[in-house]
């Protein structure tokens, strides 16, 4: 049973906040021109999709077991399987 039901339940007038759903970072035109040439120049499409993806906190595979990702205003390329060895 959820928590909010067995307060109810209980008689108890309790306020659970909700969680922030959605994460996003918030870019500048510029930056957002930069990642898009990046991107570009990497092999990508630049398209409005893979940079929303990128700014929410998702990763783009880029091959050989890397992927891409958006962190301090820097795209950076990490080895997604790097933790298992």
């Amino acid at each position: 049973m959820s928590l909010r039901r067995v307060s109810i339940l209980r008689g108890e007038d309790q306020v659970i906040p909700k969680r922030k759903k959605a994460y996003k970072q918030n870019i500048s035109d510029l930056q957002r021109l930069q990642l898009e040439a990046e991107l570009s120049s990497r092999g990508f499409d630049g398209s409005e999709s893979e940079i929303d993806l990128l700014l929410r906190g998702g990763s783009i595979p880029s091959g050989a077991g890397l992927r891409i990702f958006y962190c301090d205003h820097r795209l950076q390329e990490d080895d997604k399987w790097r933790q298992w060895y």
